[in-house]
């Protein structure tokens, strides 16, 4: 659960404790349309105005796209069908993340991440939305930071797994969340 703590015990001994914040994607969901994780290293299903960047830091299938210093950055979407419940996508920086509706260019849902150097996750209920052409769209706002998203996720089930591995001779292990 977000902030808050999951103590691990093995043979009733705590080992210590994992701290869960928003800067963990837990949802397990699929690729909200071709290239939403940027890893096509191009700008398949994306229209950019200012200056954008595709950068890969975590190795092999691992880029995102950031806009560095630019407060005129847009990068939007093209549209894609709400085939699921939630959509979840990463970014950290200053400006917007906003997802959008075709038919009216309305905006449904919107946040500014404002986190400085930290990767956060949002995940956004598309109930209301299924069946729409929805589309998102990213404006870096400030000439002194810089926006940077990734991981556009649709699914039926934003939760997901975290799996820890211990080895075999160390016995029985579980988790308890301490409130």
């Amino acid at each position: 659960t977000e902030g808050q703590y999951a103590q691990f015990f093995i043979d009733g001994l705590s080992i210590g404790n994992v701290y869960f914040n928003d800067q963990v994607c837990l949802a397990q969901l699929d690729n909200a349309f071709t290239n939403s994780d940027f890893e096509l290293n191009d700008w398949t299903n994306w229209t950019k105005s200012g200056t954008w960047y595709l950068e890969n830091t975590e190795g092999e299938n691992s880029y995102h796209a950031y806009s560095y210093y630019n407060s005129s950055a847009t990068l939007t979407s093209a549209p894609f069908t709400a085939t699921a419940e939630f959509l979840s996508l990463r970014g950290m920086g200053s400006g917007y993340l906003e997802l959008m509706r075709a038919s009216d260019d309305a905006v449904l849902e919107s946040v500014y991440p404002d986190s400085g150097s930290y990767w956060s996750c949002w995940t956004w209920d598309l109930s209301d939305y299924l069946g729409q052409d929805l589309y998102l769209r990213f404006r870096d706002t400030t000439s002194y930071g810089s926006l940077y998203v990734d991981d556009i996720k649709m699914g039926d089930d934003p939760t997901g797994k975290i799996i820890v591995s211990l080895p075999e001779q160390i016995g029985r292990a579980s988790c308890r969340e301490r409130v």
